[in-house]
């Protein structure tokens, strides 16, 4: 006979969006970002903090996620990540910088130039209490 507190705990895993997303941030978490629409995305993999969870559209290039990593964790990851793949020529150049959106909500993140001139933009910033992270594919013109 299944438990009540095993059946109620399943109901809230089901109906309670915040804890989906924790619990998800431990046994599913994504482990990088990926693009397989873009030619030039194909076989760069951008590593995501650990307990990340996607959020966004499988059929584009400019998802987010749900992290449970701060600012300071989130800008000392992508610190060692970029100049690694820096390193290895998968990227051209990085640089983190700051904005502020029409909310006057400061954004912490990177900017990430690609060898053909095309950039991917990496931020991170907290809506209702919950840390996102979105990357965002400009191609070059």
């Amino acid at each position: 006979m299944i438990s009540l507190p095993l059946i109620i705990l399943f109901q809230f895993y089901f109906w309670n969006l915040n804890f989906n997303n924790y619990v998800k941030s431990y046994l599913f978490a994504s482990k990088g970002f990926e693009c397989e629409y873009e030619e030039e995305l194909k076989n760069l993999i951008i590593p995501l903090p650990e307990r990340t969870v996607f959020k966004g559209k499988q059929d584009g290039c400019s998802p987010f996620y749900i992290t449970y990593v701060n600012v300071t964790d989130f800008e000392s990851f992508y610190q060692k990540e970029l100049k690694s793949l820096k390193n290895q020529g998968k990227i051209q150049s990085y640089r983190d910088i700051e904005r502020t959106d029409k909310d006057w909500t400061e954004d912490q993140g990177f900017v990430v130039e690609l060898p053909s001139g095309s950039t991917i933009e990496i931020f991170t910033y907290t809506i209702k209490g919950s840390g996102i992270i979105a990357i965002d594919y400009q191609r070059s013109h």
